[in-house]
């Protein structure tokens, strides 16, 4: 049976969700439920206290259609930071490969194992535009680095078309992977190319 809110025109369909999904901040942190859980969740909905209101509904849980229209509202307006590289690889997973066709922004940590997992699941985010940096070391490479660092570097090198490529300090005063470093420029080049 087919709703009648699919008789309206695209255009009006998503100002609906725009009214009735949650408001996103246009920097969104996404952080793991609990450390050992493999769930993820925003951060602000991970401090809140109060109980849930259960008289909301739920409208990406209505029906597929309304699920695959309204996940654009949530998806392409926000820039979704992560305090690691394993959080983003979690919830690359939990948003499926719906959700990350239509990412468009991300500001990470890494520097850690689970790099080139998450960025080697990023490289399937074609909408992928932005992406922020936060790399600890003044080097992608050190020096007798382990070789996970190797491999995680080629996966961050594999990205491509992304418009803006930043790099920032994980934490103020932390020497980092930042503009003046050589590699940087190498970075750059290789995210900026073409797909």
């Amino acid at each position: 049976q087919s709703s009648s809110l699919f008789s309206l025109p695209p255009e009006l369909r998503l100002e609906i969700y725009s009214m009735v999904l949650p408001r996103l901040e246009s920097e969104v942190e996404i952080v793991q439920l609990n450390m050992d859980s493999m769930r993820v969740v925003t951060k602000a909905g991970s401090e809140k206290r109060r109980p849930r209101d259960l008289t909301k509904v739920n409208i990406l849980a209505t029906c597929l259609a309304v699920h695959n229209e309204a996940l654009d509202h949530l998806y392409t307006k926000a820039t979704f930071k992560f305090g690691s590289t394993k959080v983003l690889y979690l919830f690359l997973r939990h948003i499926g490969n719906h959700g990350r066709q239509l990412l468009t922004g991300i500001d990470v940590v890494c520097g850690n194992r689970d790099d080139a997992l998450a960025f080697a699941l990023l490289a399937t985010c074609e909408k992928l535009t932005r992406i922020v940096i936060r790399c600890p070391r003044p080097k992608l490479l050190l020096s007798g680095a382990p070789i996970w660092t190797v491999n995680s570097a080629a996966c961050l090198l594999s990205l491509t078309g992304i418009d803006t490529v930043d790099f920032q300090p994980t934490a103020p005063g932390l020497r980092h992977l930042g503009q003046s470093e050589p590699d940087v420029a190498i970075v750059c080049q290789a995210l900026t190319r073409p797909r």
